[in-house]
């Protein structure tokens, strides 16, 4: 069989969009349970078709730390440890005004509230 295809690189939601209108094939990251109702819906409307697993059923929306932070800090457990200035201070950089700096979630994601300072240890 010779098909020509094409790869389209993009971002998680703007590719599902692309899945549900037609104008992409196939995407390898589809994130639930963040995406439940969305994808319930597409499912039943006929617009996509699962093929596989998108994660474990035990799969958490999670802000990972290296293991000497940690041994280092051993009481520093939770995002809402950064409410305290000791724990903050690990994870400022130079502009950002003394706050904890937190990398890894995008827009849509449970824990974007807390990157964007919404929701721990921002306002102090």
């Amino acid at each position: 069989m010779d098909m020509k295809t094409s790869q389209v690189e993009g971002a998680t939601v703007p590719l599902f969009q692309g899945l549900r209108k037609g104008d992409v094939d196939i995407t390898m990251e589809i994130w639930l349970p963040n995406q439940n109702v969305v994808w319930n819906e597409a499912v039943k409307a006929g617009e996509v078709i699962p093929v596989g697993k998108s994660l474990e059923d035990n799969w958490q929306s999670t802000f990972l730390i290296p293991a000497y932070v940690q041994e280092a800090n051993p009481d520093l457990d939770s995002v809402e440890d950064l409410k305290e200035d000791k724990y903050k201070a690990l994870f400022a950089e130079a502009d950002s005004g003394g706050k904890a700096v937190l990398y890894g979630c995008i827009a849509g994601w449970a824990c974007r509230g807390v990157q964007e300072g919404t929701e721990a240890g921002q306002d102090k």
